[in-house]
This record gives C-alpha cells, sequence and structure tokens, in this order.
C-alpha cells in the first residue's frame, strides 16, 4: 500500500488541478465556494435566459438555432448571446419542427426543439453543438505522463518474493502452509 501513495497523491493533485476557490478569485475571505472548469458562461445563458417562442409546422433544426441565437444575444446584456454549431450530419437527420413556449428558460427550448428534431445538444466552451442522435457526446481525455522508473519500485530492503508472501499472507501463521490460515493446532 505504501508504494502506491505517491500515485495516489500525483491523482489527487491533479484532479484538483484547474479548481479554484471563490475565495481566490474575488480576493475576499468568505467561504471557499468551488468552481470547476465545466461551469461556463454558457451554461449560465443556458440558464437564466428566458424566452418565448412560436415555430410554424414545417421549422428545420437551422431556422429554429439562428432564432435562438438571435433572440440570446437579444436578451444578454453584453449582447453576445449563444452560437450555434449544426453538424451536417445532424443538420440532413433533423426532422421539421413545429413548437409554442411561453417564458421558458433557453436549455428548456433548446431541448424540446431537439427532441422533437430527434437530433441532441452538447455544450462546449463557445458554442453549442447540435449533432445527430447517434453520435457519441462524451469526451474522452487521455493524458501521458512521466515518472522515474523508481516511482513505482518497491523499497531496496524488500525484494519481490518477500513482498509477494506478504501480500498474498504466505507463512501466515508460521506453520510455511501459506494461504493465510492459522496453523492447525496438535
Amino acid at each position: 500500500m505504501n508504494r502506491f501513495l505517491p500515485l495516489l497523491v500525483l491523482c489527487l493533485a491533479l484532479g484538483l488541478q484547474g479548481r479554484l476557490t471563490a475565495q481566490e478569485s474575488a480576493g475576499t475571505t468568505s467561504a471557499p465556494v468551488v468552481l470547476t472548469r465545466t461551469t461556463s458562461d454558457i451554461d449560465q445563458k443556458l440558464k437564466n435566459t428566458f424566452l418565448s417562442l412560436d415555430f410554424s409546422p414545417g421549422t428545420t433544426i437551422e431556422q429554429a438555432t439562428t432564432f435562438l441565437s438571435i433572440e440570446s444575444k437579444r436578451l444578454d446584456p453584453d449582447h453576445k448571446g449563444i452560437n450555434f454549431i449544426i453538424q451536417p450530419d445532424a443538420s440532413t437527420s433533423a426532422k421539421p419542427i413545429s413548437l409554442t413556449l411561453n417564458n421558458v428558460p433557453l436549455r428548456e427550448a433548446l431541448r424540446y426543439v431537439c427532441l422533437l428534431a430527434n437530433v441532441k445538444f452538447k455544450v462546449q466552451d463557445y458554442a453549442i453543438s447540435i449533432v445527430p442522435l447517434s453520435q457519441n457526446t462524451d469526451d474522452l481525455i487521455t493524458r501521458t505522463f512521466t515518472v522515474e522508473p523508481s516511482f513505482v519500485e518497491p523499497p531496496s530492503n524488500v525484494s519481490l518474493d518477500s513482498a509477494a508472501a506478504q501480500a498474498f499472507g504466505e507463512n501466515a501463521g508460521g506453520n510455511g502452509q501459506g494461504g493465510g490460515r492459522p496453523a492447525a493446532k496438535p
């Protein structure tokens, strides 16, 4: 267990990398609040922007996302709004929609549009991607770390055979039979 402790510490350190407390970011002494990289301006706009819409029968996904983009810019105090990227496969596979909503969050409006059009959306750092239902939207991140050869080696005073014997309970009970069972009493 002790030889895996440095690896555990490294994993914990990498997992905490990129996190920031509200205390550090604002320079105040209030209780810390963890903010992760997944919190973005787009998520906040999707949650806090309320709108109404009325799409007549036959509205395409392009027309719907154009409307949502224009409305998000109009309702955004900074007038930046949200950009949409429609992948070609999603554009060709999307069904026309008809939808009327009143005073709903932008996220819910987008969810209904995508549900009716038979596509799905993925929130990215600078835009929302519209993708086909069949496309996987999970991100897999692979990282490679270079470590010294001694990083995972056992201590020099313990041989591999004795370390394996200790790990698997060999010679337990002193009878030499192994298996981790106590010796039988005569």
